[in-house]
C-alpha cells in the first residue's frame, strides 16, 4: 500500500485529459453557445429565404441524347402531329356506380375536357366521345380515356401536368373520378 501511494504521489494522474481537435472544437462551441446558436439561426433564415428561388429553378431533367433516334422521333412527331404537342398524356375517367352512357358521367367528361382545353400549354385534347369510342371506353363502360397533348420544354410540361392534376381534382364529382 505504501509503495502504490508513493508512486501516485510522484506521478499524479492528469486531472484534465488532453483533448483532440474535435474535443477542443466542442469545448469552444459550448463556451460560445450564444454565438453558435445565432449563427445557426441566421443560416436557417438564409436557407429558408433562398428556398423559393431554388424551387422555382428546379425542373425535370432532360434525358434526351442529342443526335439520337429518339430526339429525331420527338422532332418528327412535333412537326407532323403538332395538334398533340410534344407530349401526350391520358386522362382516365372511372365510375364504379355509373357507365359512360349515363348523363352524369358524360357531363363530368365534357366539363373536364373543356377545363383541360382552357389550360395554358395544352396543344389539344380529345375526349372519349370525340375520338374512337371503341378504343377509349372500356367494354364494361365504367372507364373512359381522354387524350391531352402538351407543348413546351421539359420544365414547362411538368408545370402543365401539375396544373392539369389540380384541374382534374376540381372537376371530379361523387361517383365519377377523372
Amino acid at each position: 500500500m505504501t509503495q502504490l501511494t508513493v508512486l501516485e504521489r510522484q506521478n499524479p494522474p492528469d486531472p484534465t485529459p488532453r483533448l483532440g481537435v474535435v474535443g477542443r472544437w466542442g469545448v469552444t462551441m459550448a463556451r460560445h453557445r450564444r454565438i453558435v446558436l445565432t449563427a445557426w439561426l441566421l443560416l436557417v433564415i438564409a436557407c429558408a429565404s433562398a428556398y423559393p428561388a431554388l424551387h422555382a429553378g428546379l425542373g425535370s431533367p432532360d434525358y434526351s441524347v442529342p443526335g439520337s433516334d429518339s430526339v429525331a422521333v420527338d422532332r418528327l412527331v412535333a412537326q407532323h402531329f403538332a395538334r398533340f404537342g410534344t407530349e401526350q398524356d391520358l386522362i382516365v375517367f372511372h365510375s364504379a356506380q355509373r357507365t359512360a352512357d349515363s348523363t352524369e358521367y358524360r357531363a363530368v367528361i365534357d366539363k373536364t375536357m373543356t377545363a383541360v382545353r382552357a389550360t395554358d400549354g395544352v396543344a389539344g385534347a380529345i375526349g372519349p366521345y370525340e375520338g374512337n369510342a371503341a378504343a377509349q371506353i372500356s367494354p364494361d363502360r365504367q372507364t373512359a380515356v381522354g387524350l391531352v397533348g402538351v407543348d413546351g420544354g421539359m420544365t414547362e410540361r411538368v408545370r402543365i401536368a401539375k396544373e392539369l392534376q389540380s384541374t382534374l381534382a376540381r372537376q371530379s364529382v361523387a361517383g365519377v373520378e377523372g
